[in-house]
């Protein structure tokens, strides 16, 4: 079946965020570093409103991996997306596997950039981000059928 014109948008999309994923593997360790500093900087100042105090690195790390996190729930939501119009059977499948492919790819960048490194753990959170946007695509249908007859 030939994708049609909204499949081929989302696979546009999956392809950028491939690269964008790719890019931030790029970044040299002081500048992802950088970045995780002013986001944690930022969600501790939100925090301490509140009279809550966090650890600066405990924070950090949680930080870091919801973004690893957050990036494969994306792909795995639009890969999940554009398979689904034609791919029923084995697009789970699919979407998967290629997503922790581009996950090991990511981790194997990581060891020539400087300051970074291949993390395990790293690879175990993409593959849950991976399989969590997938699951949304699958329920999205429920949950919309259920929104309407709660009306």
């Amino acid at each position: 079946m030939t994708p049609n014109k909204k499949q081929k948008i989302i696979f546009y999309l999956s392809v950028f965020w491939v690269l964008v994923i790719f890019t931030n593997s790029l970044l040299p360790g002081d500048v992802s570093s950088a970045q995780s500093g002013f986001v944690t900087h930022l969600v501790s100042g939100f925090f301490s409103l509140f009279g809550v105090t966090l650890e600066g690195e405990v924070l950090s790390s949680l930080i870091r991996s919801l973004a690893h996190f957050t990036e494969f729930m994306i792909l795995g939501f639009l890969w999940m997306l554009y398979l689904s119009g034609f791919e029923k059977e084995r697009g789970y499948l699919i979407v998967w596997v290629s997503g922790l492919g581009i996950a090991l790819i990511d981790e194997v960048i990581q060891i020539f950039v400087p300051g970074r490194a291949f993390q395990i753990s790293d690879l175990l959170i993409d593959g849950l981000g991976i399989i969590i946007g997938t699951l949304i695509v699958i329920f999205l249908p429920f949950i919309r059928k259920w929104l309407v007859e709660t009306k």
